[in-house]
């Protein structure tokens, strides 16, 4: 009897000793933490990753997945989501799209991103349309063209 309850006080010690470590090691720092559930309290936190000094929170809330980005400092910096229909984009930029010199490029990405001056749809572009092999293609280019939040282009830029 007192050989299980000496295991079993043992036990308790390296559980708490873990849990410690694992809360001291957090990869967000406390004020970073804060600034995330005061800005979106019904969010399901899926994970932290630290790029640089840059916070990442991915998350979900009603059922979709987010990233949001914040500074060591807890400052809010912005918030994206992966969309994945053009139909999602605001009309003007869906007939940008169809219509411009872009209209053969093939669309890797679609994201719709807040930040605290701006509302903007981001759409990664490429002229290979999903080729793997680059002969015969002419020269391979990606761009990040940016639409406001009424569709209008706002920025275009080559990678």
């Amino acid at each position: 009897m007192k050989n299980r309850i000496v295991k079993t006080v043992v036990f308790v010690l390296v559980m708490g000793f873990m849990s410690y470590s694992s809360m001291a090691q957090s990869k967000e720092p406390m004020t970073v933490s804060n600034a995330f559930s005061a800005r979106y309290p019904s969010a399901q936190l899926k994970n932290w990753k630290m790029k640089n000094d840059t916070c990442i929170a991915m998350f979900n809330m009603d059922k979709r997945h987010y990233k949001a980005y914040y500074t060591t400092a807890g400052n809010w910096i912005k918030t994206e989501r992966n969309v994945k229909h053009i139909s999602t984009l605001p009309m003007p930029a869906q007939v940008y799209l169809k219509h411009s010199k872009y209209a053969s490029w093939h669309i890797d990405n679609l994201a719709k991103v807040q930040t605290p001056m701006h509302n903007i749809y981001m759409v990664q572009i490429d002229n290979h349309s999903g080729n793997t092999s680059y002969e015969n293609v002419g020269s391979d280019e990606t761009e990040n063209l940016y639409f406001n939040s009424k569709g209008d282009l706002v920025a275009a830029n080559r990678q």
